[in-house]
Order: structure tokens, then sequence, then C-alpha cells
């Protein structure tokens, strides 16, 4: 998606950073599981690229109290 070459995005490296600490922060301020504790279907479709064959569900559940995370500026 960012492209190569001489015409390769110049915000990839910022692009990379900011998804991985997106990541973090969702993996780190919510608790994730599948509806009904029910195991992930890891199947993949065959093709131009490797797609689950069914879509996955998650549930997020905050960690903290919702009072943690009001604050004032």
């Amino acid at each position: 998606p960012f492209g190569s070459g001489r015409r390769v995005c110049p915000a990839v490296f910022f692009s990379v950073q900011a998804l991985g600490l997106t990541l973090a922060s969702l993996l780190q301020q919510f608790d994730l599981k599948t509806p009904s504790n029910e195991l992930v279907d890891m199947t993949e479709t065959s093709g131009m690229t490797n797609n689950k064959a069914t879509p996955l569900e998650v549930l997020l559940a905050p960690r903290l109290s919702p009072n943690m995370y009001h604050h004032e500026l």
C-alpha cells in the first residue's frame, strides 16, 4: 500500500510506527475475548492473498473502571 522505489510513500516509516503504537495501546487498555469464549477458527482461504475463512469477531472490555479514563485538561 505504500508503493516502492522512487515513488515510495515518505510516511511509510511513521505509519508503521503509529500502527505498532496503536495496537500496543489497544492491547494494554482492553481485554479481548470472543463471543461465548469460543475458540478462534484459523482456517484460511486460498487465492491471491491468504484470508480467514470466517471473520474474526472479538469483544473489547476496558481493563480499568470508567472513572480512571476521565481526566480534565
